[in-house]
Parts: C-alpha cells; structure tokens; sequence
C-alpha cells in the first residue's frame, strides 16, 4: 500500500524517488526470503538485516489509509482509521520489544571481558595472530564466524585486517597442515578456508592463541605442550606471554548514563550533518534538519573510512579530530552558499 501510495502520484517529483529508493530496498529483502522458502541457500539473516524499507513502507501505508478514508468518508471513519493506525504500531513496538527482550544475549559479560582483554594483548603483540577455534557443539561455522567477528572488532583497522581464526587442532596449525575431518558434515570445507587464512600468515610468525571458552580439549592439549605459556582462560602457543591478570567484566552502565551517551551522540552526528543538509537539502530549515543525524552519519562514515585506510586511528582523538573537521566543513559550505545567495 505504501508503495502503490507514492508511485500513484506520478507528478510528485519527491514522492516518486521516494518510490524508486525504498520499493526496490524493499523487494530485496522479500525475495531473499522466497528464495530461502523455496529451498535455495542465502545469506537470509543479513538481507533481513537491510529490511528497514519494508516498515517505512508500511508507515507510509498506514498515512495513505488514513488519507483516502479522510477524503470519503468524513471524519468520524478518519478517527477510527487513525486510532487502528495507532493501535497497529503499538502491537508492532510491543512485538518488537518483547521479540529483543527474551532474545539471548549476542556476549555475556565474560566472554565480553575475554575478548576485551585479548584485544589489548594482541594490540600490544602489533603482529599479524591466528586464534585457534574448535567447537563442535556449535552452529555449521564450528564457533569461528563469532570469534572473528569479536576479536576483529577489539582491535585497529590495520591489525584486523593480519588477525584471522583456524579451525581445528593447534597441534596441526602448529606443524603447518590443516585439519580435516571427514566424518563431520561441513568441517572439511571451512577448515580449509580458514587454512587459507591462516597458511598466508604463517611466514610473518604471527601471534598463535587458544581459548578455553571456544575450543574443546584446551586443558588436554595444554597439558601435553607445557611450552605453551597459559593463564588459564587463554594459551599461547606462540607469541609474547599471555596477560597475567584474568579479564574483569566491564560495570553495566545506568539508565542514565545511557539517556546521556544516546542523546550526546545524537547531538554529535547530528551537528557533523547540519552544515551539509542545510547547503544540500531541500524543504523548509526544520525538514532539512530532521535529516542532519542521518547526514552525519554518512558524512562520519565516509570520512572514517578515509581516515583508517590512511592509518588514522577514529577510536581516540583521530575520532574527535575527525569530527570536529566535518562539521566545521559542514559549517563552511552552509554558510558560503548562505553568502553566495542573491538578497531579497
């Protein structure tokens, strides 16, 4: 409905982009999920992920029923069009909440902690590191997708880009050979494809590190190498020694303190996108800025990207410089456009 909403209006230019922006965002999502349906392998959680069209479409359903019930049958069927339209969202922010509520935690505070405290031992390393992973109790990656995804995300840009994981026994790692078991359905090709990973790494003797939590035998093969250096939650098998001190859970923020961080870093994305949607925008000034966040962001992202390809760390005050540079940018190009407009 929302779709058919804005493409029915042909003459209004914003809404028929709106149309061509968020209809095609929308069907990727939904055909990902019919292709699954139907019995094809696809990445389905990660399309789902970029579904956000989908819900703004049916916002903009819900303003397109209540319009044309307005222009039919009055305002007494416009009242009770409103009042579904609202009774709708909050059966949907309710499921939505109850949905992320009794969802499992992605980290527990000690597995957070660990990766915390291995991050900063492999930061100070400043080598390329392989993390030794085995669980077979876990999903088709065997604990190895969940392992990259947190370690890559505690270090610098340069340093995740030489940090990769292996599956299967660090004895083999440790003798150059991947392992492979045939008997486990779907072990053989991932190991081989994180071997590849790792086999690149091997010549710049790189840091080599077990976990406890995420590989099964780490007592057994602790045991049978006493030159591997261990502080219990963690073994080396080759790199400097592991952290003497065991990782210490980070205190869960208060309310608010979080009420502070969410409206400080709405404030910050939205001043680094004022300049840019006031110089480039279209509306009036308070539309313009309702889109400032949004600006930001993408003007933030852009240069943080530019900034760690260059080596530029954004998560100390290479961040705060960064800022300040873009919104100060922002601010130069609103107001030369401001100065540069005819008068009256």
């Amino acid at each position: 409905v929302g779709g058919a909403w804005l493409a029915a209006d042909v003459k209004d230019e914003s809404r028929r982009r709106a149309a061509w922006l968020l209809v095609p965002w929308a069907l990727v999502p939904a055909v990902a999920a019919l292709v699954s349906l139907a019995g094809r392998a696809v990445p389905l959680p990660r399309a789902l992920s970029f579904a956000l069209a989908i819900p703004l479409l049916g916002a903009l359903g819900l303003v397109a029923a209540v319009v044309w019930v307005r222009g039919r049958f009055g305002t007494v069927a416009t009242v009770v069009a409103a009042v579904v339209a609202v009774v709708t969202l909050l059966f949907s922010v309710t499921f939505a909440w109850e949905t992320w509520r009794t969802r499992k935690p992605w980290s527990d505070d000690g597995t957070l902690a660990e990766f915390h405290t291995l991050g900063r031992y492999l930061t100070d390393a400043d080598r390329p590191a392989i993390v030794v992973v085995d669980e077979p109790r876990a999903e088709g990656d065997f604990g190895t997708v969940p392992v990259m995804r947190r370690i890559r995300a505690e270090l610098p840009a340069q340093l995740a880009l030489v940090t990769t994981v292996y599956l299967g026994d660090p004895e083999l790692l440790a003798e150059g050979q991947p392992t492979l078991r045939p008997e486990v359905v779907g072990f053989d090709e991932l190991s081989r494809e994180t071997w590849r990973a790792a086999r690149s790494l091997l010549p710049q003797d790189p840091t080599v590190v077990i976990l406890r939590s995420h590989l099964t035998g780490f007592a057994r093969a602790v045991d049978a190498h006493p030159e591997w250096r261990t502080n219990e939650w963690m073994a080396v098998v080759s790199g400097p020694p592991p952290p003497a001190r065991r990782p210490v859970a980070p205190e869960r923020p208060s309310a608010a303190s979080l009420a502070v961080w969410w409206a400080s870093s709405l404030a910050v994305i939205a001043l680094a996108g004022a300049g840019w949607v006031i110089r480039f925008g279209d509306g009036s000034l308070a539309l313009r800025l309702a889109l400032a966040p949004a600006a930001g962001l993408v003007a933030l992202v852009v240069a943080g990207l530019l900034l760690e390809r260059l080596g530029v760390r954004t998560g100390g005050a290479g961040g705060v410089v960064m800022v300040i540079v873009v919104s100060a940018v922002g601010a130069i190009v609103a107001v030369t456009r401001r100065s540069s407009e005819p008068s009256g």
